[in-house]
């Protein structure tokens, strides 16, 4: 079997989840033994960032020559008609080609990044589109944001023959806002983290040295998206420092997105001098940043799942989420200790109660180190597989 993964819509120079999450499996897909052939569709836009698999065996990097940006822009144009029955057939025309191609170069195709990339495909196609955070969060999203994902998602859900979702709670969300889609259509198969980049048999201190970073730490690795909600971490430390005369180091890391102006005007007005923003970091040095760390600190208002935790857990750091859904989803494989997502000050509470007590963290962390071998990616590619063989079989 052919499988083809379409990897067109890929940024490389996006440092985001989805680029770890399609690297994490597609990493996995390498190492498993396999009679199965993978095609990596890409775009000479983003070539360069899937070289390391040019040389396995069973992989074929394949080029897809994309429309004129003359043709492009009329397809973006028609989405501003707010009709789905337009742009649907405009894509289709502009991206015709292409998908007879994808088609002819694979038996089945599966997409890790959100939307379909066209919806006239004649193999089975499996997507990834990981939540629909617009429903929940209209307001985190401009009017033109919202227009597009209103469009491709439901065209995408619509047209697609399997979504992969990574939680049962995503899974609902679909099958309630997708009234049309069928149970059957959603596999869910949790992320998964590569245990062995985490392991540590000590604190890689250099890494400190290099940024000068305090020893002592709680570490936030996100975006800066409004939906991370960094805003109530750095209520609760504000609080820590005014309320108990305690300063708590944070450092962050993530690109400026659209909630960068608030984080950074919060943290000046308060004099928030043990917060330490790195920005962009190369990912070696995030993955010393776990290893460092006395805890993983996660406050966001929604998620399909929580990579960070699975990366924290392998790293044998102890982790305080927010009790959203998916995370107490993940709560009864992972060890963490869940506040209320917008209470600032029980999250101020949890992280002085946890602060010292190495018993608990030590107990956590261990648990965590065993369970988390269930969330390797070479464990969830494999369910991929079983997927796909299914599916190919049926």
């Amino acid at each position: 079997m052919i499988i083809g993964i379409n990897c067109i819509g890929i940024d490389p120079e996006y440092t985001g989840g989805i680029n770890s999450f399609t690297t994490g499996l597609l990493d996995a897909f390498a190492r498993i033994d396999t009679n199965h052939c993978f095609t990596i569709f890409i775009t000479k836009d983003n070539k360069y960032f899937f070289n390391k698999y040019s040389s396995i065996k069973h992989f074929q990097i394949t080029e897809v020559e994309l429309p004129s940006k003359r043709f492009i822009s009329i397809e973006w144009k028609s989405i501003k008609f707010n009709s789905a029955w337009i742009y649907k057939n405009v894509r289709n025309l502009v991206y015709n080609k292409q998908m007879r191609f994808i088609d002819n170069n694979c038996n089945i195709l599966y997409t890790p990044t959100t939307t379909l990339f066209s919806y006239n495909s004649r193999v089975v196609n499996i997507l990834s589109m990981h939540d629909i955070q617009q429903v929940h969060f209209p307001y985190f999203f401009s009017k033109l944001e919202l227009l597009i994902r209103k469009i491709t998602y439901y065209l995408s859900a619509k047209n697609v023959d399997f979504i992969q979702t990574s939680s049962n709670y995503i899974t609902e969300d679909f099958l309630k806002y997708f009234s049309f889609l069928k149970r059957e259509q959603l596999v869910c198969i949790s992320e998964g983290v590569d245990i062995d980049n985490f392991k540590t048999s000590g604190k890689p201190t250099a890494v400190l040295n290099k940024y000068n970073l305090p020893d002592k730490f709680v570490f936030f690795p996100a975006q800066l998206w409004h939906h991370k909600n960094h805003i109530t971490l750095l209520k609760a430390l504000l609080w820590i420092k005014e309320e108990k005369r305690i300063s708590i180091p944070l450092i962050l890391t993530g690109a400026k997105y659209s909630s960068s102006k608030d984080v950074f005007d919060f943290i000046e007005k308060n004099k928030l001098n043990n917060v330490f923003y790195l920005g962009k970091i190369p990912f070696e040095d995030i993955i010393r940043l776990y290893q460092c760390a006395s805890f993983l600190i996660t406050t966001s208002l929604h998620e399909s799942s929580c990579l960070p935790i699975l990366e924290a857990a392998a790293a044998g750091v102890p982790i305080i989420a927010s009790d959203i859904s998916p995370n107490i989803e993940m709560s009864k494989n992972i060890c963490m200790n869940l506040f209320p997502v917008k209470d600032y000050v029980a999250l101020g509470e949890l992280i002085l109660k946890l602060w010292n007590d190495n018993k608990l963290i030590s107990e956590q962390v261990k648990s965590n180190l065993v369970s988390i071998e269930k969330y390797s990616w070479n464990n969830v590619a494999k369910k991929y597989l079983t997927l796909f063989e299914k599916i190919y079989e049926n």
